[in-house]
């Protein structure tokens, strides 16, 4: 019994003796260092793909979609995962542009392994929530388009998709003119 390889050095026989060179020993487990978007970041481009950095080397097989999850709730996130050529950071690229103003999970489980097996302590969770990039749109308009024998002190009500601003200068926005 006994180490019989040790990077590609072979022993033949028993009491024979190689240059191991250092040996380190690790048995620090992998964590996660830092990822971007950071934790509770608001605004985040939709268009945005995920970092997570590690604290050391990914077990490459460990890393997969189970592993590595975008959230939206309960529901997993389409994405494509990256590895660094170091292996210390993982690249989530979700398929498509997220959703406008959402929070998103970022999870990364225990079953994440450095190189030499030692599993993330606990999962890992850090969320965000992305930017409004979708500009408002005209719902209805009343009085309607066409209408005629309208007050002249009538009020022109725009309802949008969305809030706008309070102080929003809408002389700049909307146009009213007298029909010929």
């Amino acid at each position: 019994a006994g180490v019989a390889r040790l990077d590609g050095q072979t022993l033949a026989t028993n009491g024979q003796a190689i240059d191991a060179g250092n040996i380190v020993l690790d048995n620090t487990p992998i964590a996660v260092a830092s990822v971007t978007p950071a934790n509770n970041a608001t605004n985040i481009p939709r268009n945005s793909a995920v970092q997570i950095t590690f604290s050391e080397p990914v077990q490459n097989s460990s890393v997969n979609s189970s592993s590595v999850q975008l959230k939206n709730g309960n529901v997993t996130v389409g994405s494509s995962l990256s590895i660094s050529s170091d292996g210390k950071n993982v690249t989530l690229t979700p398929n498509s542009v997220l959703a406008d103003v959402t929070t998103y999970a970022v999870v990364v489980s225990t079953s994440v392994k450095d190189r030499n097996g030692l599993s993330l302590v606990q999962e890992f969770r850090s969320i965000f929530t992305t930017a409004d990039e979708t500009a408002p749109t005209v719902s209805s308009i009343s009085p309607s388009s066409g209408s005629i024998q309208v007050p002249v002190n009538s009020s022109i009500v725009i309802n949008t998709s969305e809030p706008v601003a309070a102080d929003l200068n809408l002389s700049q926005v909307v146009q009213v003119s007298g029909g010929q």
